[in-house]
């Protein structure tokens, strides 16, 4: 429950910075063709607000088991070993994220240290990056709790098997003949 209510939180803040970047864009776009005066910091804002939304929906994709994803070997072996498979992935998803975060972090020093800024508005960077490197931080942790309580999330492959064999089951009402 603790999972979905982080993750719920860091979707919720990339859904406001995607629906800030589709605001700007609207804004330069309508500028640039009915006014010939597009706005000349977008694509700076625009680089800053898609990494820290790609960031933050990284833990909705962890939660929900929506991560890209081909199981080859899923109907060849049984439940447990396929458990065992998906907390396989949880550990490799917490080192990843968290080296991930590690990495960002020390990039946000350096900028940071630098006192690297936009080129137009002067906007630090450093809190941006710092804010990914948090997102990041918060997958490897809800990655790790998914080691040990493992995950109920059903892949997208078992769930579109599962409507399939709805649709096909001749007792169902939806069924097509």
């Amino acid at each position: 429950m603790i999972l979905r209510v982080i993750s719920t939180v860091l979707t919720s803040i990339a859904a406001v910075s995607l629906l800030a970047l589709m605001a700007l864009t609207f804004a330069d776009v309508i500028g640039r063709e009915f006014f010939n005066k597009p706005l000349t910091f977008s694509v700076e804002l625009t680089r800053l607000a898609m990494g820290l939304t790609v960031c933050l929906a990284f833990g909705t994709t962890t939660v929900s088991g929506r991560h890209i994803s081909v199981d080859l070997i899923q109907g060849f072996v049984g439940k447990r070993v396929y458990g065992l498979m998906l907390r396989l992935s949880s550990v490799l998803l917490t080192i990843f994220f968290g080296v991930l975060a590690w990495g960002l972090l020390g990039k946000a020093r350096q900028f940071a240290g630098d006192g690297l800024a936009t080129q137009v508005l002067f906007l630090p960077v450093a809190p941006v990056v710092y804010a990914m490197s948090l997102a990041c931080l918060a997958v490897a942790a809800i990655a790790a709790v998914m080691i040990w309580v493992g995950t109920d999330a059903q892949s997208e492959v078992e769930e579109h098997l599962a409507e399939a064999r709805a649709l096909d089951n001749p007792s169902n009402p939806d069924h097509k003949n």
